[in-house]
């Protein structure tokens, strides 16, 4: 997994890396864009809740644009959603990143790309 929060350096590991199943975990929005760009990785792992992201009554930044949707479908990228992440936060930030979610979510059934739901505990991805 690449944790590394500059694309350029997250891009020179992907290239350097020997392995096929290579995992990112999503930064701020435009490390996501120029990576999922890149593609030549399986899965990007949604969310990082150590990332503070802007949110307004009209935008909500969920770290996926429909530019990126479109490129991880044309790149057969897999978007990944941890959901155990959400299990420590309040109940304000679980508002929050489920209103992320839900915005993931309809940017990849428009644009059709992979997703599947991951959980810590069982270790098996829920794929649909």
């Amino acid at each position: 997994m690449i944790t590394e929060p500059n694309a350029s350096k997250a891009k020179q590991l992907i290239k350097n890396s020997k392995s096929e199943n290579i995992e990112i975990l999503s930064q701020d929005h435009a490390f996501n864009r120029a990576v999922i760009e890149y593609g030549k990785f399986s899965t990007i792992i949604f969310p990082n809740t150590k990332i503070k992201t802007r949110r307004t009554l009209r935008m909500i930044d969920s770290g996926l644009d429909r530019v990126s949707a479109k490129a991880a479908a044309k790149n057969k990228i897999t978007i990944s959603y941890d959901i155990s992440a959400l299990r420590n936060l309040s109940k304000k930030e679980k508002a929050i990143e489920m209103e992320k979610f839900l915005r993931i979510i309809k940017l990849v059934r428009k644009h059709k790309a992979k997703f599947q739901f991951l959980n810590a505990k069982s270790n098996q991805p829920l794929s649909f």
